[in-house]
């Protein structure tokens, strides 16, 4: 049996958002192949999309949907998301805050 509670806490110790950050990345696993990229380079979709979220106060519990609306930008594409973060984040935030519209 998991002890969710003990589980939270040894996670939360490590990063305190890794709630969060699981929920963003749960959301891309299910939507897009994550296999297909490096570990490092998911890391880095997911940590860009957990900085929209803490830096967006009207999200409130919508994290996972920030995934949702990133992968919809693209075409769920992942490596083309990826691609525009590091080229040009900050187009990028706007066309993902505005996909949230719609989700």
């Amino acid at each position: 049996m998991i002890n969710y509670v003990e589980l939270t806490k040894r996670l939360k110790e490590k990063d305190e958002y890794i709630i969060s950050k699981l929920s963003i990345y749960h959301e891309l696993a299910s939507l897009t192949n994550v296999e297909e990229l490096a570990a490092e380079d998911v890391d880095e979709i997911v940590e860009y999309l957990h900085n929209i979220y803490m830096n967006n106060d009207e999200m409130s519990y919508r994290y996972p949907k920030v995934a949702e609306a990133a992968a919809e930008v693209y075409n769920f594409d992942l490596q083309e998301l990826l691609h525009s973060i590091r080229k040009n984040s900050t187009k990028l935030e706007e066309q993902i805050l505005t996909q949230m519209i719609f989700i």
